[in-house]
């Protein structure tokens, strides 16, 4: 009962971010109406249960920690956007490598960033390609030791890029590196942290035009990159959105 309470304040203390108090009262009725279909819909506590096992099994074939889901309201955060950042999730294997191979990219190239990268899980899936290297930004602590942790023990017999790199830090703080560019968000936060972040990705890429790509899945918060000018929006379904940089090298 704790955790569930924990988990209904953060999701109140972040609709009033995005919502205001007025917007987020009048969203009561239509939250709870959400809560009830999700009790009573099946077919979608089986589609969860499946997740779940899929999530348990990665970890046991491949000796990592990336399963579960944490509310933000339980650990220590670095800077001042905890309320703007949703609840730890590890990335869809299934749907990480349906998106992958869209990507007509000389990998050895291309340096692969995962904002939000909780306990590394989209870091763990890229190193199935030989990405010149892979960093992640991970401004829980708890969640960014986990990842360390997991680049130690990870063994799959398909890994071709051990280059690994985690940063605890605010990812509205974070410098690109001058690399070519594939940048991978799994629904981390807000659309205002959001544009936050795509602000400085702009700002990295006009002072050095190279190749850049975007990959959102569970696209909660795109409308700044639908927005921006700089992007051209390469494929889209309900599960991701693709961009590329205009520039064309």
């Amino acid at each position: 009962m704790n955790a569930f309470l924990d988990g209904l304040r953060g999701k109140v203390r972040r609709s009033i971010v995005h919502r205001g108090l007025g917007g987020t009262l009048l969203y009561v009725p239509q939250f709870f109406a959400h809560v009830l279909k999700s009790t009573l819909s099946l077919r979608q506590r089986r589609a969860r249960a499946e997740e779940a096992r899929v999530q348990l099994q990665f970890d046991r074939d491949h000796h990592v920690d990336t399963a579960g889901l944490i509310e933000l309201s339980t650990l220590e955060i670095a800077g001042a956007n905890q309320d703007q950042g949703h609840y730890y999730l590890g990335s869809s294997p299934t749907l990480f490598q349906r998106l992958m191979p869209q990507l007509p990219i000389h990998h050895p190239d291309f340096t692969f960033v995962d904002y939000g990268s909780g306990k590394g899980k989209a870091m763990l899936l890229a190193s199935l390609w030989n990405f010149k290297a892979i960093v992640g930004v991970e401004f829980a602590k708890a969640l960014h030791d986990t990842a360390l942790d997991n680049f130690k023990t990870f063994q799959h017999p398909g890994q071709q890029c051990r280059n690994f790199t985690s940063v605890n830090m605010n990812a509205t703080h974070f410098p690109l590196p001058p690399t070519p560019l594939v940048l991978f968000f799994y629904n981390p936060f807000s659309e205002a942290v959001m544009a936050a972040v795509l602000a400085q990705v702009e700002a990295s890429w006009q002072a050095n035009r190279r190749d850049l790509w975007i990959c959102y899945t569970n696209p909660y918060a795109h409308a700044p990159l639908d927005l921006a000018a700089f992007l051209t929006l390469v494929a889209a379904d309900k599960d991701f959105r693709l961009y590329r940089a205009a520039f064309r090298p």
